[in-house]
């Protein structure tokens, strides 16, 4: 019989979403598992106001019917529905597993944001003599985000170099279409010089 594992997650960043769902089903090729995939989105409404209806889906699932579960905690951007599934899971006895996020009671995987994204802006610095360095970060309320960002503004003080609000553009999806977009703005204002170099979030933001 085929174990069962879900995987909780919310869809604001479909290349993201994809890259980690695909990895996902490579890993899990040929050991005798399905993933079954609860994908929520929040929107916002005529008022403006958030709107969490789609995090309702998750109230279909029955952990017990489940021999464990994925938190993709970093896409799920509403706190409410987070903490709800976190209690019902630990309720459930299953095992579990966040990525990015701790989320108390449960296991989790966190990758080092800021010493990789500190190395890169020092090799610019450093290496290809960059001084006006521009950034194209992610959701501002993200950790990995808010790390990373933390990190481009701790190389440049540590290299006597000031920080220029100008060459910053934040509370992005993580996309190509957002990179994309954000530097082509940046190179085509005529208002702001050229920078020496762009420093993408990600590698998808970057291609």
């Amino acid at each position: 019989m085929k174990r069962k594992i879900a995987i909780l997650a919310s869809g604001w960043s479909v290349e993201y979403l994809n890259a980690i769902i695909t990895s996902m089903q490579e890993s899990a090729k040929g050991k005798n598992v399905d993933l079954y995939l609860f994908c929520c989105y929040k929107f916002y409404d005529f008022s403006g106001l958030p709107n969490s209806e789609g995090f309702k889906l998750f109230d279909i699932i029955d952990y017990k019917n489940f021999d464990g579960v994925i938190i993709l905690s970093d896409t799920i951007d509403d706190e409410k529905s987070l903490e709800q599934e976190r209690l019902k899971i630990l309720e459930s006895g299953i095992k579990s597993v966040s990525l990015i996020r701790k989320l108390d009671g449960i296991k989790f995987i966190h990758s080092d944001n800021y010493s990789g994204f500190y190395q890169l802006i020092s090799h610019l610095i450093e290496e290809h003599k960059a001084t006006k360095i521009a950034y194209v970060g992610g959701p501002v309320e993200d950790i990995q985000s808010k790390e990373r960002f933390t990190a481009y503004k701790d190389a440049l003080s540590n290299h006597n170099i000031e920080y220029d609000p100008s060459l910053i553009f934040q509370n992005g999806d993580w996309s190509y279409k957002y990179g994309y977009f954000n530097t082509k703005g940046l190179l085509s204002n005529p208002f702001i010089k050229r920078p020496d170099a762009i420093a993408c979030v990600n590698d998808i933001a970057a291609r």
